[in-house]
């Protein structure tokens, strides 16, 4: 039998921490089970600068440009050439205008226009201006673009509007975690008595994190635990030790649990009374196994786009009055209220927009 080659871009299960490994470790086993055997450019490389990348957006569309590029890029170029299907693994890298999103619009651009190929871009969030606001600098740009590809699946609400906004015809999907977690038969169950969660984020500096920390302290008095979440297979989140130390400032008794592998990572959100984030993943995670959570906003409004979908409530951000107070009480809510943290029906409709990703692939 005849297999068909599937490139893809930005693959995260080797970096940040286990929740990407999740996501890129589903789309990878969805993808072969669909008759795909995968090749992949791993996320670090992406972001790394490439020799002869277009400078401009005009550069986009210069055939001189490509010729150059395809010169000094032959690996990545010989990479796309010889696949079926380029698929992007966008997560949340397309935003603003800097090196890793102009980079992976260039390479999705590229193997549409110079390589002909079938381009696809799922489990992703688009925010050009970083916000929900227009941006006259790099919308169209960004619109245009991606009006070029096959697929173009976005895995949260407020991604779907803009890309709809730019003329993208975008299908609404989810993360690729919640149908890992299914696949993999974790556990769903609650934990009323388990340790206090935390965990930090791209958008939190040291002070935002001991600040959160002491908004929490009073919670973890007595006997129960408060656990301070990494790890990752490798590369992970350079932030994390910085705010295990700042938040262990403000309670002495966090410890620091490095989670050598998926399966512990997700046991111990599973086993949470509850999680405190501001990371996408670890939220997911938390919604997914019940295990009752407080949200801080990320470096874009994704996290507001999943809870939206989720029926949680919105992130807690740090510039609103008194944060640490609405911190507290939504934590201490969270924590006392018995229902359910996501409905049946809602899980079985993030699951199946989940497979949406895969639409015709």
């Amino acid at each position: 039998m005849l297999r068909k080659n599937c490139l893809i871009l930005n693959f995260t299960a080797n970096s940040y921490h286990w929740g990407c490994f999740g996501t890129s470790i589903e789309i990878y086993d969805r993808l072969v089970e669909r008759g795909y055997y995968v090749n992949y450019l791993p996320v670090e490389q992406t972001h790394t600068p490439l020799p002869e990348l277009p400078q401009q957006i005009p550069d986009f569309d210069s055939s001189e440009v490509a010729k150059r590029f395809t010169a000094a890029n032959m690996p990545i170029v010989r990479a796309i050439t010889q696949a079926d299907l380029v698929l992007c693994n966008g997560e949340g890298t397309l935003h603003e205008h800097a090196l890793g999103p102009w980079q992976l619009l260039y390479l999705m651009y590229f193997a549409k226009k110079y390589a002909n190929k079938t381009v696809a871009l799922i489990n992703h969030s688009s925010y050009p201006s970083g916000s929900l606001e227009p941006s006259e600098k790099v919308d169209q740009f960004y619109g245009e673009i991606l009006k070029h590809l096959d697929l173009v699946a976005s895995r949260e609400v407020h991604s779907t509007q803009i890309l709809k906004r730019l003329g993208v015809n975008a299908v609404q999907s989810f993360d690729c975690l919640p149908l890992f977690i299914a696949r993999n038969g974790y556990d769903r169950s609650v934990s009323p008595d388990g340790p206090i969660i935390l965990s930090g984020g791209v958008s939190l500096n040291n002070a935002l994190a001991g600040e959160l920390a002491a908004a929490l302290q009073p919670l973890v008095d007595g006997d129960r635990k408060a656990v301070y979440l990494a790890g990752a297979k490798n590369s992970p989140a350079p932030e994390d030790l910085k705010h295990f130390e700042q938040m262990k400032g403000e309670i002495p008794k966090l410890e620091l649990l490095n989670a050598q592998d998926v399966d512990t990572w997700i046991a111990v959100i599973g086993s949470a009374s509850l999680l405190v984030s501001a990371r996408f993943h670890h939220t997911i995670a938390a919604a997914s196994l019940q295990t009752p959570l407080v949200c801080l906003p990320s470096n874009t409004p994704k996290i507001e786009g999943i809870c939206s979908m989720l029926g949680l409530e919105p992130p807690i951000s740090p510039a609103e009055p008194d944060w640490q107070s609405k911190v507290q009480a939504a934590s201490e809510r969270a924590l006392k209220d018995n229902k359910p943290v996501v409905s049946e029906e809602t899980w079985q409709s993030i699951l199946k927009l989940g497979k949406t990703n895969f639409l015709d692939l």
